[in-house]
C-alpha cells in the first residue's frame, strides 16, 4: 500500500511538471529522470540488516577428535555346582557368570 501511494504521488508530480524545452535541454531531462528513478528505486527497496560474520585472527582450533573409551568388562564369577544323578553319584560342574 505504501509503495502504491508513493508511486501515485510521483506520477502526479511528473504529470503536473512543466515539460522540458526542446532547445537542447534533453540531456538535463535524461539526467533528471535517471536521478529521480534512482531515488525512487532506493525508497522502495526493503531495508534488511545483515549482521557481519565474526572474524577470528590467527586462532588455531584443533580438529575434532573421536575418543572411544576402553570397554568395561566384568571379571567372570565362577563357582562349582554339585548335583546327583538318579543312581546317587555326585558330580560337580564349574559354572561361570
Amino acid at each position: 500500500m505504501k509503495k502504491l501511494v508513493i508511486g501515485l504521488l510521483v506520477a502526479g508530480a511528473l504529470v503536473a511538471a512543466t515539460p522540458a524545452k526542446a532547445n537542447g535541454d534533453v540531456a538535463i531531462g535524461i539526467i533528471g529522470g535517471l536521478f529521480g528513478g534512482f531515488i525512487l528505486n532506493e525508497a522502495l527497496q526493503p531495508r534488511v540488516y545483515v549482521q557481519p560474520q565474526p572474524y577470528y585472527e590467527r586462532q588455531y582450533v584443533p580438529p575434532p577428535v573421536y575418543y572411544a573409551p576402553q570397554p568395561v568388562y566384568r571379571q567372570p564369577y565362577c563357582r562349582y555346582e554339585y548335583y546327583r544323578d538318579s543312581w546317587g553319584y555326585v558330580y560337580n560342574q564349574r559354572v561361570c557368570y
